[in-house]
């Protein structure tokens, strides 16, 4: 007897083999759509937080974190003198941050504008990965939408870090790349 191997793609109509071309085309088509709805989003999500800017009074929690972060800029950078009852990542980016743009109300919290709109892709990415680009845009748009992150992103509070900072654990998790554990171990 006589065995042949056969190719399966050699087998197939010339139609199919032209019509899997095309839906490459749409791959990259609907990747560009995926982009471009996640940048309006983002886009979105800017707009709604901005308009919250000078809608509160500063609270003393805010002004605190202020405080402590002009405080690390100029009399004590090792926090000796002053103890924090904050992690300290949140002083020492809104310290830098006000070293760039300035110490005011507005500085303050539209550090925190920033890093909840960062945390949109990255929801979309983690949920794009678990499920489904579908998933991914719902998931990023339910976060861009959602009244408590518009509502507590344009404060000088620790929450949005914190959220960015959970976010990214999990992204980490989903990689197989655990935070810590790259940090300490070296790859070989």
């Amino acid at each position: 007897m006589h065995f042949t191997l056969h190719s399966a793609a050699a087998e197939r109509p010339a139609a199919v083999q032209t019509h899997s071309r095309a839906s490459l085309t749409g791959i990259l088509s609907a990747r560009a759509g995926y982009q471009r709805y996640l940048c309006v989003l983002m886009l979105l999500g800017i707009g709604l937080r901005l308009v919250m800017l000078d809608r509160f009074r500063f609270h003393q929690d805010e002004a605190l974190y202020s405080y402590w972060a002009l405080r690390f800029l100029h009399d004590d950078p090792q926090f000796l003198e002053q103890w924090i009852d904050k992690p300290p990542l949140f002083i020492w980016l809104l310290a830098y941050w006000f070293q760039v743009f300035g110490a005011s109300e507005a500085s303050a919290r539209l550090l925190n504008i920033g890093i909840s709109i960062l945390t949109i892709p990255i929801v979309a990415t983690i949920a794009k990965r678990a499920w489904s680009p579908a998933a991914g845009l719902v998931a990023a748009t339910v976060f861009a939408l959602n009244p408590f992150a518009i509502s507590y992103s344009p404060t000088a509070f620790t929450d949005p870090v914190l959220v960015l900072a959970g976010v990214c654990s999990l992204f980490a998790a989903q990689s197989s790349r655990p935070f810590l554990l790259e940090l300490a171990l070296p790859r070989r």
